[in-house]
């Protein structure tokens, strides 16, 4: 299924982007453990949360932040990497560029409101 979706992304807009599966659980959980809870919204330009295409075990030397700054390491998983993005003049940092160049492959990466979003959505619909 998750291949037919990418070719028909691709076939109607051009694009060959990386896309990953996720268990609805296993967001929840991530949610519910508010792992930004210690970040003030207004003090970042986003809550980042980055899927990685298998598992990765984090090397000691994960660097916690870019080299410009502008994208701050928070909590890395085998499964995804937690991150803050900040504004750096008119540039915000890329998580996703920071990551592809890091581990050499393909991420994906979300606003962290996008999955808190979904998992609500899902929860609503699950109690109907």
């Amino acid at each position: 299924m998750l291949a037919q979706a990418c070719r028909i992304l691709q076939d109607e807009s051009g694009l060959r982007e990386p896309a990953y599966l996720r268990e609805m659980k296993d967001l929840a959980d991530l949610v519910a453990g508010q792992p930004f809870r210690s970040v003030a919204t207004g003090s970042v330009y986003a809550r980042c949360i980055s899927f990685l295409p298998e598992k990765y075990a984090a090397p000691a030397d994960w660097p916690q932040a870019s080299n410009r700054g502008d994208v701050n390491i928070l909590r890395v998983s085998p499964t995804e990497v937690l991150s803050l993005s900040h504004l750096i003049g008119k540039s915000p940092g890329s998580p996703n560029a920071f990551l592809e160049k890091l581990l050499g492959a393909p991420v994906t990466t979300r606003n962290w409101n996008t999955v808190v979003r979904l998992v609500g959505k899902h929860r609503a619909a699950a109690s109907l």
